[in-house]
């Protein structure tokens, strides 16, 4: 589709300049840039949970005294 085509929205035009295909990834204060694309195969993706269990004190695991 030809750009003179139709009105451009200001989204579609920002797409058509130079340099637009590199995405706006964000660059959090860590300096960690966010990946513009996910992994085309999901499996690929780390497996480990996204948080890891917090550890269970002795104390939590006992069972209450019913008396």
């Amino acid at each position: 589709m030809d750009p003179d085509d139709r009105e451009l929205t200001p989204w579609e035009r920002e797409l058509q300049q130079e340099g637009a295909s590199q995405g706006r990834g964000h660059t959090p204060d860590d300096g960690v840039a966010e990946p513009c694309v996910a992994p085309a195969d999901p499996a690929s993706a780390s497996s480990r949970p996204a948080r890891e269990p917090l550890p269970v004190s002795a104390e939590a695991q006992e069972t209450p005294d019913e008396e």
